[in-house]
């Protein structure tokens, strides 16, 4: 509160008219050189100025600039905001998330921006005057996307909140939080990318023209000494990046406005979609297909989620390869576990994993979670907490066997996230995979198990590894995902790895010339170590520890 009132009152000065706007957005990146923009020159930029303050007056929404004619911050706002989201999210804990994307938000835009790359490198980021005038004023404009909450948490019960949606009651400002979340996560995203280069030249006019109008909406608070700005404004802006990133005309997301919130909603953490498109918008393999995942997601395209799952010609030619009344037990409503996908793109989040989505690690692993979104032999086992936190979790697959060419159901480690009460969830894990085993009629098998023989099936391609090694000797039979849409997916590890040739654990890499991927290996039970292969691991993974009576009930 200090911080947001301290700077968005004395940061907010020396922009009573349009000139000096350039300074007025730092963070537009390239805006001395906006030439296919149109607006490159002071003229221009003071046209975009003015048509912002007009819009900024004429909203619905905005805030009253009598109640801040000193420039004050709405200081006893931001606690009251903050005790009503409490309050309304005791269990889904959206201030968290609230928190991390000020955090986020912030530090992209002060310490990743296009302009703080060019000043001088310190270990003192405010150590410089221009350095802390970049970093003050990122501070500033994120206090006024906080103000945007503040406002809405003000608005009396009863009474049409911004945008005339009717956003004041707790449901309702858990909604709205997360939609600014996620509009304002897209501008970065976009901000971001224009910085980087990763646009055509057509697209990267578009963007920038979006970009300097948002920034001129932002730089017209701050003239105007406003705190907050008005949601609808922040709306507008999101809608237009919307439209950059689905490729669809704004006019027709708008006139679409609840489908697309009701479609962004959906989502347990909304902006964690537009993070994950930021962080693959540079890999040339992943962004198309994250591309079509999100025009999918919004009703933008014609092919639904479902049509990419199951019909994409690279998942075809795995799913071709299974029995189909095995398949069509996998699809049905009463197969344990789920193939939900927002419980797929969040099962390295709500772990911690590398899979996650919030991390340094950007999308060196988490490049997977396409895998299992979007290619439909792939569901969890899963218990979750009342606000479908995952609470414990293994991913499982339905694979094809090297050997016989039949398929198997792999379960991959288990991940705990609650603290306590682990054999319960352990518990509760097993008697799905037991149950899964019942509903599907095939072998369902973990890192600690071996597979059942069966004659090579050499008419079809089908293979075993003799490895003989260390005293060992093992038939080692891989598990196959034969081809898929996305390029990548994620193997864990597993024990004999490194001994004696198990599988490549890790992000694995599938290319048009090596289409199958093995997901993992396990020894035929005819293996001559197979006995000593299970004895090693028995009780050092949570599939092979032992529960009591107790435990199980």
């Amino acid at each position: 509160t200090g911080l947001s009132t301290g700077l968005s009152t004395g940061l907010s000065t020396g922009l009573p008219d349009s000139t000096g706007l350039s300074e007025a957005l730092p963070d537009s990146p390239g805006l001395p050189e906006l030439d296919s923009t149109g607006i490159s020159d002071a003229a221009s930029l003071a046209a975009v100025f003015e048509q912002a303050k007009a819009a900024l007056a004429a909203a619905p929404d905005a805030a009253d600039p009598e109640r801040y004619a000193n420039g004050q911050f709405d200081v006893d706002g931001v606690p009251e905001f903050l005790r009503r989201l409490a309050e309304a999210s005791p269990e889904e804990k959206t201030i968290n998330s609230l928190l991390y994307w000020t955090l986020d938000l912030l530090y992209n835009r002060a310490l990743t921006s296009h302009l703080t790359l060019q000043l001088p490198r310190t270990q003192f980021i405010l150590e410089y005057a221009d350095t802390r005038g970049v970093v003050f004023a990122a501070i500033a404009d994120v206090g006024r996307h906080i103000g945007t909450l503040v406002t809405a948490a003000r608005t009396p019960p009863g009474l049409d909140g911004p945008g005339s949606a009717g956003l004041s009651g707790a449901e309702e400002l858990i909604k709205l939080t997360k939609i600014v979340e996620a509009h304002t996560t897209l501008m970065q995203s976009l901000r971001d990318a224009t910085a980087a280069g990763l646009w055509s030249d057509q697209m990267q006019a578009t963007v920038q023209t979006l970009l300097v109008e948002y920034d001129a909406m932002i730089a017209a608070a701050a003239a105007a000494r406003l705190p907050a700005l008005p949601f609808s404004q922040v709306e507008a802006a999101g809608f237009g990046a919307l439209a950059v990133l689905l490729e669809s005309p704004v006019e027709s997301l708008e006139k679409r406005r609840e489908e697309v919130h009701t479609a962004m909603l959906e989502w347990r953490n909304p902006e964690l979609l537009f993070r994950y498109y930021q962080d693959n918008l540079a890999d040339p393999e992943m962004a198309p297909i994250v591309n079509r995942w999100m025009r999918a997601i919004f009703g933008t395209s014609a092919e639904t989620l479902r049509d990419i799952r199951r019909r994409d010609p690279a998942n075809l030619r795995h799913l071709n390869s299974i029995d189909q009344a095995v398949l069509a037990r996998w699809y049905d409503k009463e197969c344990p576990g789920t193939a939900s996908m927002r419980t797929l793109f969040m099962i390295g989040e709500d772990a911690g994993s590398c899979l996650r989505v919030i991390g340094t690690l950007k999308n060196k692993f988490n490049r997977a979670l396409m895998g299992y979104c979007l290619q439909s032999h792939v569901r969890v086992l899963v218990v979750f907490d009342s606000v479908k936190r995952v609470l414990a979790r293994s991913l499982i697959r339905l694979l094809v066997r090297s050997d016989t060419r039949e398929p198997v159901i792999y379960c991959d480690a288990l991940f705990f996230v609650s603290g306590g009460g682990t054999k319960t969830l352990l518990a509760e894990i097993r008697e799905q995979a037991t149950a899964l085993a019942v509903h599907m009629q095939i072998p369902v098998v973990h890192a600690g198990c071996t597979l059942p023989y069966a004659p090579v099936n050499e008419a079809a391609g089908g293979y075993i590894r003799d490895v003989k090694q260390l005293g060992y000797h093992v038939h080692w039979v891989d598990l196959l995902e034969i081809d898929g849409l996305s390029p990548y997916t994620y193997s864990e590890d597993l024990p004999w790895d490194e001994m004696l040739d198990q599988h490549t654990p890790g992000l694995r890499h599938r290319t048009a010339d090596t289409p199958n991927i093995v997901v993992a290996a396990l020894p035929r039970a005819d293996s001559p170590s197979a006995a000593e292969y299970v004895a090693e691991i028995t009780g050092r993974t949570a599939w092979t520890r032992e529960l009591s009576a107790a435990d199980a009930e």
